[in-house]
């Protein structure tokens, strides 16, 4: 997250409906403002899509993620080795839903390129990445890999058979845009992975808000729910499954965890503390259904 200095030189711009479902009313969901202080978290009062009050403002948001992976990795190490092992989790559940060979997969957000290389031993991948460091990094160390800048960088005529969000979904700028595009770039059965994905019903999200580990308001737009995701992408998606990864991972301290949320429910003032939990973050896999007879790939969702 930002210190207030390196916020305040970023411009930031307004988000006056909800991103969801368009509506302009809505209710604070923050107990109290942190910095920066021109963003708030705020609900949706018609559909309770949980979302940010104003996002980095459009033509900076290049410049704002350009190096942002190099130096989130320098600074970080030993959360850049639990994240090395959870690729390797996310993956291995990934893969148990695609053939075994021939699959052509797209990675959205992939950084320096270590989530989408799990793949690249069964699978043709393709990978988004805007941060320019991560993805001369990622080409570097990875050349096969496909690499583009952006979603209107990929050939119109492309299709895939998986398209991946891991922890990344929140970070997109026009989520209606990116739902159109999946549902027309994803072949008929082809699944959508949206992983390792902040979880806002979870116990942590409505017990801490702004105080969670996971409430970035810079750089986290939106809070999503299973059902958010299955209103944003549509009647052409059935639900194949959801998890709530934390038992069995790098992040687990279920001892220490579960005191440490039972003091935050016993008492406010406890409400500040960084815990990983049960429900904090969650995997969602969906699947495009296959279409009707004289049906055509190219209908928005």
């Amino acid at each position: 997250m930002l210190d207030p200095s390196e916020a305040a030189a970023i411009a930031f711009e307004p988000v006056e409906r909800c991103p969801l479902c368009g509506s302009h009313d809505r209710v604070l969901f923050e107990r109290e403002s942190l910095p920066p202080q021109q963003i708030h978290l705020v609900r949706c009062s018609q559909c309770d899509f949980i979302y940010t009050s104003a996002v980095v403002a459009a033509g900076h948001v290049a410049r704002f993620y350009n190096g942002y992976n190099v130096a989130r990795d320098a600074a970080h190490g030993e959360l850049r080795r639990k994240r090395a092992l959870m690729y390797k989790l996310d993956a291995a559940y990934a893969r148990r839903f695609l053939h075994p060979s021939g699959t052509r997969i797209l990675d959205v957000g992939s950084g320096t390129g270590e989530f989408a290389a799990q793949f690249l031993d069964r699978c043709e991948v393709h990978a988004i990445e805007l941060d320019d460091a991560a993805r001369a990094a990622c080409a570097q160390a990875y050349p096969t890999l496909r690499l583009y800048s952006g979603l209107d960088d990929i050939p119109h005529a492309a299709a895939f058979d998986a398209i991946l969000f891991r922890g990344t979904l929140q970070y997109m700028p026009d989520l209606r845009n990116v739902a159109n595009w999946c549902c027309a770039c994803l072949r008929a059965g082809g699944y959508l992975f949206v992983l390792a994905t902040p979880n806002a019903e979870s116990i942590l999200a409505q017990l801490q808000r702004e105080h969670w580990m996971l409430a970035n308001k810079v750089e986290h737009r939106y809070w999503f729910t299973r059902r958010h995701l299955m209103r944003l992408f549509g009647s052409r998606f059935a639900l194949v499954a959801y998890d709530l990864p934390y038992l069995g991972t790098p992040y687990e301290n279920y001892s220490d965890d579960v005191c440490k949320v039972v003091a935050m429910i016993e008492s406010g003032a406890a409400r500040g503390e960084r815990v990983p939990f049960f429900g904090s973050m969650m995997n969602v896999v969906l699947r495009k259904k296959m279409m009707r007879a004289g049906a055509t790939d190219a209908v928005a969702c």
